[in-house]
């Protein structure tokens, strides 16, 4: 049974972070590509000629970065909707966690999944008076370390604490295996029996109901990356009105 288990976990591992959604990324790709296609003005292209401009020029450019741009305000959109859709009265800012997840290159569903399991992003339990949502320096024997103003001053901390303990020789896979939320010194970050596979089914439940994983990816591409899924053609750009 315990080997039996471990294929499941990295049954889960795939469906979570791989193969979920994957249908959902064509398909958002090709939507994209006409969103972002030959009709999106750069810099002081001459709207009545036709310019060709070659990939050299493009990669890294205000064409490239533009994408990202609309990319990214798609991403807070489906943020910010799951947020007030499902946890009403929360006072956690969208656009900033999703910034600050940039910042430290985290998982956004990982981390709504952690701070709906924790407290329902802030609207239960302890948080209602820390603010500290996902209850970093709340222990279970009552001692509180760390309280904050609001939801929102909160994001950080919890972000720097995983970077810093949890992510330094493992990554998010590790995390969600059964008991392997672990600190470098070894100990959990919860000590529910079953916090990982609880934490599991929410990123699973949140990556079914959202595109906010597809979107991170789709953000987290390459100039290069981006260039290749929406530039008109391989080898030139062309500009139209």
């Amino acid at each position: 049974m315990k080997n039996s288990g471990i294929q499941i976990n990295k049954y889960l591992h795939k469906l979570i972070f791989i193969n979920f959604g994957k249908f959902k990324f064509i398909k958002i790709l090709f939507i994209l590509f006409f969103i972002f296609n030959v009709k999106t003005p750069i810099n002081n292209v001459n709207a009545k000629d036709i310019e060709k401009i070659s990939i050299h020029n493009v990669i890294g450019s205000s064409y490239v970065e533009n994408i990202r741009i609309k990319i990214n305000q798609k991403l807070n959109y489906e943020v910010d909707s799951y947020i007030k859709n499902k946890i009403k009265n929360n006072k956690l800012n969208s656009s900033y966690l999703v910034k600050l997840c940039h910042q430290y290159k985290i998982d956004i569903t990982f981390v709504l999944a952690q701070g709906i399991l924790e407290s329902h992003l802030g609207t239960r339990g302890k948080a209602t008076t820390t603010n500290s949502v996902w209850n970093v320096g709340t222990y279970d024997d009552g001692r509180i370390i760390y309280t904050y103003n609001n939801p929102n001053q909160s994001i950080e901390p919890y972000l720097k604490l995983l970077t810093r303990d949890y992510l330094i020789d493992k990554n998010l896979y590790n995390l969600i295996e059964d008991k392997g939320y672990k600190n470098l010194a070894g100990n959990r970050f919860a000590s529910a029996k079953g916090y990982e596979n609880t934490l599991r089914k929410l990123i699973l439940k949140i990556n079914g109901e959202t595109s906010i994983d597809v979107y991170q990816k789709i953000y987290n591409l390459s100039n290069q990356e981006l260039f290749k899924y929406f530039a008109p053609n391989e080898n030139s750009l062309y500009i139209m009105k």
